[in-house]
């Protein structure tokens, strides 16, 4: 085990937070708070500085294996949650509190501890929803690149463990090309919303947040009722159209854009469920005594929010029929594209476990017949891809069966409630059927479980793994 390339990134991470921790310091000053409210950012940044040399002091650059590059992205991930949550102590949590809202942050779920949002300071609002734009474009590959550029020998293995294990698998000779392509298509979309929302009349404050947390896929909002709070159709519908751009995969987009490349078979699948998911959910709610114009406006926002693992609400859809719950709840299973900033299993995965099933049916009920391969277009995909995903799947499920129990135990909500509440954090959602307002009253043993489902779903579960299995621990100093 070396641990000097391990900590070589740990020690970027916190040193890239430093500087970042300030910028709420500006935002805070710019909006007159007084400057003793600003010191938990200023600690922060301080302890990221301390913790960041120190380990640069003992790091070492050099290659490194799979699993020390899943160690470090682990590792990574949660000193930034356990420095990032510094800042919200100030507003009154607790620190393990604070540290569920900061790992809420960083990996784009959006559930919140915080419910007197409105009240809180520009800064630590600023804060929390830069937090989920940082965590949406990958904080450890996207700070390596800044820092050390392309000769970082460890940056393709940091790329693969940090981001969607498919959508990396061909481009990890050229990750620093890739974290600057990504970059370029986050930053121009965050921009273009933040244009869309100022023209309808947003402020300049709300439509950098939402702006954010939106193409993030996170969610945070500035008003306690979410973007229900405009009460505009038009706001609702610009944000619509970015939380289904922030569900596709970037290089995608880019690819599109440069007319380099064709709509391919996840993104097609990706638009095919939400149409179809839209339709059913318009349907229900207008079968159960809603309008055409509600059920239209509420179940597409909804549908998007949920698919993408955005989990911005306009609609109170726990009070929905169950069909439409039930829906909400696999979406939040599938999630986005691989290469999004969205959570969940992703669409590509959900496909290929679809095709193999279907394979696997014809095997039985057609014997003698020729089974081909399980392809996406033209291309045959590999059984090792296959029983990766397939395992993926298992870890998943597993995770959701042993975190869904534990929180019925724990809280005594029916079981479906909280199922959705651990699948909420292993989707990186925010939203579930466990009511908001009832999230800071639970035990903190749920809380921690949570936060673990969080890192998990964000990291797609093997980087966590590796990080806690203490036989990757051997060797280690």
């Amino acid at each position: 085990m070396q641990r000097g390339v391990i900590l070589n990134f740990v020690s970027i991470v916190l040193k890239s937070m430093a500087p970042l921790l300030l910028i709420p310091v500006i935002v805070g000053y710019w909006y007159g708070e007084p400057t003793e409210s600003l010191y938990a950012f200023l600690n922060a940044s301080l302890l990221s500085v301390l913790l960041g040399y120190s380990m640069d002091y003992l790091s070492e650059k050099g290659k490194a294996s799979t699993k020390e590059a899943m160690m470090a992205v682990g590792l990574g991930w949660v000193f930034a949650c356990l420095v990032g949550a510094i800042p919200f102590t100030g507003v009154g949590l607790s620190y393990l509190d604070a540290v569920f809202e900061s790992v809420a942050g960083f990996t784009t779920t959006g559930t919140t501890l915080l419910l007197e949002i409105r009240g809180l300071p520009h800064s630590v609002l600023f804060w929390r929803s830069f937090i989920q734009w940082l965590g949406g474009i990958g904080i450890i590959a996207s700070f390596s690149v800044l820092l050390t550029g392309e000769d970082n020998k460890l940056l393709p293995q940091i790329f693969f463990a940090e981001t969607s294990k498919i959508a990396s698998q061909r481009v990890t000779q050229s990750a620093a090309k890739m974290v600057a392509v990504l970059g370029a298509v986050y930053l121009t979309l965050t921009l273009a919303e933040f244009v869309a929302l100022s023209a309808l009349g947003v402020g300049a404050f709300d439509a950098v947040t939402h702006s954010f947390t939106t193409l993030s896929t996170g969610g945070f909002s500035t008003f306690v009722g979410s973007v229900a709070a405009f009460d505009s159709v038009a706001v609702e519908a610009v944000i619509t159209v970015f939380m289904f751009l922030g569900g596709l995969n970037f290089i995608v987009i880019a690819h599109y854009f440069a007319r380099k490349g064709k709509v391919n078979y996840e993104t097609k699948l990706y638009a095919a469920i939400i149409v179809a998911a839209s339709l059913l959910v318009c349907a229900d709610l207008a079968l159960n005594g809603a309008s055409l114009f509600n059920s239209a406006r509420e179940g597409i926002f909804q549908v998007v929010s949920i698919m993408t693992t955005t989990g911005y609400t306009t609609a109170n859809f726990i009070a929905w029929p169950k069909l439409s719950q039930i829906i909400l709840v696999t979406l939040m299973v599938i999630g986005g594209c691989a290469g999004s900033t969205g959570g969940g299993i992703k669409v590509i995965r959900f496909g290929l476990l679809a095709k193999t099933a279907l394979r696997e049916m014809k095997k039985v009920c057609s014997p003698k017949l020729a089974v081909n391969q399980v392809r996406i277009g033209r291309e045959a995909v590999s059984e090792g891809v296959l029983q990766g995903v397939a395992a993926l799947f298992v870890l998943w499920l597993g995770l959701l069966l042993i975190g869904g129990t534990i929180t019925a135990v724990a809280t005594n909500y029916p079981v479906f409630e909280s199922f959705s509440g651990m699948a909420s954090a292993l989707g990186n959602i925010g939203p579930s059927l466990i009511p908001a307002s009832e999230t800071p009253l639970l035990p903190n043993l749920v809380k921690v479980l949570f936060m673990i489902g969080m890192l998990a779903g964000r990291l797609e579960i093997i980087p966590l793994v590796v990080l806690f299995n203490p036989a990757s621990w051997k060797g280690f100093p």
